[in-house]
């Protein structure tokens, strides 16, 4: 006899009971199973990607925080990263520096972007850069 209950199957088995009730019994374990692989999946993927940022992916954080501004060999409302790698190349604390107290041209715009980057991801940037 298979009764349900609001939260879990509740089963009893009675002499000469059909094969098929374990079956259905197996088919709510792989169900458990199943969803417990997507959630973890989900995790590892969160975790992962939040992982990258903070491990210094500096071309991705350039790409997500600059790039609209510093254009790869143009200059655009900011200087160009060609110009600005050149300037600060070897010297990626100058690049964090620059980043924690912006000066010159368009500093007060550049307050507003970078605002949200942590040390780390400034540090990314620089050591990209």
């Amino acid at each position: 006899m298979l009764r349900w209950c609001h939260t879990k199957n509740i089963l009893t088995v009675q002499r000469g009971s059909f094969p098929v009730l374990k079956k259905l019994q197996e088919g709510s374990k792989m169900k458990n199973y199943l969803v417990l692989g997507i959630i973890g999946l989900y995790v590892l993927t969160v975790f992962s990607l939040s992982n990258a940022t903070e491990m210094g992916d500096g071309e991705a954080l350039y790409m997500e925080n600059c790039k609209t501004c510093h254009k790869l060999n143009k200059d655009g409302m900011g200087s160009s990263l060609e110009t600005m790698a050149k300037k600060y190349q070897n010297n990626s604390a100058g690049i964090v520096d620059y980043l924690n107290n912006p000066t010159g041209k368009g500093a007060s715009m550049m307050k507003k972007f970078i605002t949200g980057l942590s040390s780390k991801e400034k540090e990314a940037i620089g050591a990209w850069m």
